[in-house]
């Protein structure tokens, strides 16, 4: 469609002598040539790009000069050249891209001049220079970026809401498994009846009242939470409303302001930070005295501790030696009534005569001797006793009960003990 690069600055195959090229030269032209169609493809996409977003009621005259160079199988280069160019003036298409790069010339008065002489033809081909080319395709280039901008935009919100719907179906499935599972548990085979092989209606209808009642619960617990996420969505939309307004109210006027503001407190940042490093030297002088004195607080309070540690021992050192003179008056009390007796003992006592002491030993021999004869009398005794014991548990054993027997048996008993 764009023929400009043909008339203006490409080669067509016909100046040149086909039958003299070699073949590394023809095969250079030929991919020379190719090229040159790729870039004119790339062109007219991007003319036609614009001229469908400016005006698309001029893309019928290119349709319809394409249509004539279809039917036209034996029309020469130079008359299908022709026609291409007078349908180009016709269009004006000049003019309309002049109005797209900015020119005084405004598209509508363009579309009105392109219709206006739309019935003139002229030889003169429309021309684009290279910063109008330019131009048009980083307007195409803006344009495809704004289109993907929205179709992505699209896109998310189209794959949010196929995965929240992905989401339900998952939890559809989760609940209706559940609800299967709890449903052959509870009816099919607890509420299974032996002996009349079936399952009883009060089965399924409890089952069903309590399933309708978790969801029931399950329902308001959704109805809840849904209440919150529309009401957090209003006040979200309100605020972002809100933001917009005043997005829209502000002027360069105000930003001007805030800059003159931002120039100003950054001038007072300046000074408050001067002012808080001498602040920071004083402090930092202020720390070392306080360090220094800190340190002759803590040598001093160690030296104190020190010192009532050393009272305190004394303390208990003179609790100590209290207590124990007092012990020793105690014991020297003791001592003293001792020595009192002593004396009291040594003057009543009376050493006796030999005489004396002789006989108070015969004596005691005397008593002694007496003592060994009772001794061995009563160990008798209880020999003699201990035999009349036995003697009377074989009585009892064989069954004697003779009273004759044994009242002499015991008479004479009575008189051996006697």
């Amino acid at each position: 469609m764009h023929y400009s690069s043909i008339a203006s600055g490409s080669e067509s195959i016909t100046d040149y002598p086909v039958d003299l090229l070699s073949d590394e030269e023809l095969v250079h032209h030929v991919e020379h040539l190719r090229k040159q169609i790729r870039i004119l493809k790339l062109e007219n996409e991007v003319l036609e790009m614009n001229i469908m977003r400016l005006d698309p009621s001029l893309m019928v005259g290119v349709q319809e000069a394409f249509k004539y160079a279809t039917k036209l199988p034996t029309a020469s280069d130079e008359n299908l050249g022709s026609f291409l160019k007078s349908q180009m003036t016709k269009m004006k298409l000049n003019e309309n891209l002049h109005a797209v790069s900015g020119t005084t010339r405004s598209l509508r008065r363009a579309d009105s001049r392109a219709k206006v002489n739309a019935s003139t033809v002229t030889r003169v081909a429309a021309k684009i220079n290279v910063n109008e080319r330019h131009e048009l395709l980083s307007i195409a280039i803006q344009h495809v970026e704004k289109n993907i901008h929205e179709w992505k935009k699209k896109c998310k919100t189209k794959t949010a809401l196929f995965n929240a719907q992905l989401e339900a179906c998952e939890l559809w499935i989760i609940d209706t498994e559940k609800s299967a599972q709890s449903f052959n548990e509870e009816v099919i085979v607890k509420g299974y009846d032996r002996l009349t092989q079936r399952i009883p209606a009060e089965v399924w209808i409890r089952f069903m009242i309590e399933w309708s009642k978790s969801t029931d619960k399950k329902l308001d617990k959704l109805r809840l939470k849904n209440s919150t996420l529309n009401t957090q969505y209003k006040k979200i939309k309100a605020t972002i409303g809100a933001k917009r307004e005043l997005s829209k109210n502000l002027t360069p006027v105000d930003f001007d302001k805030k800059r003159i503001q931002n120039q100003e407190a950054e001038k007072l940042l300046e000074i408050k930070k001067v002012q808080l490093y001498e602040l920071k030297a004083m402090a930092g002088d202020a720390n070392l005295n306080v360090t220094i004195h800190k340190n002759a607080v803590t040598f001093v309070n160690k030296y104190l501790t020190k010192l009532e540690n050393l009272k305190v021992q004394r303390t208990r050192q003179t609790v100590q030696i209290e207590k124990e003179s007092k012990e020793i008056e105690l014991q020297v009390n003791h001592l003293e009534q001792k020595v009192e007796e002593l004396k009291k003992l040594r003057a009543a006592y009376y050493v006796p005569d030999i005489i004396d002491y002789v006989a108070v030993k015969d004596q005691k021999h005397e008593l002694l001797y007496g003592i060994k004869r009772m001794e061995t009398r009563l160990q008798i005794n209880k020999t003699a006793l201990s035999r009349t014991y036995k003697q009377l548990r074989l009585l009892l054993s064989l069954g004697l009960r003779e009273e004759d027997k044994d009242t002499d048996t015991v008479s004479g008993y009575s008189e051996q003990w006697d």
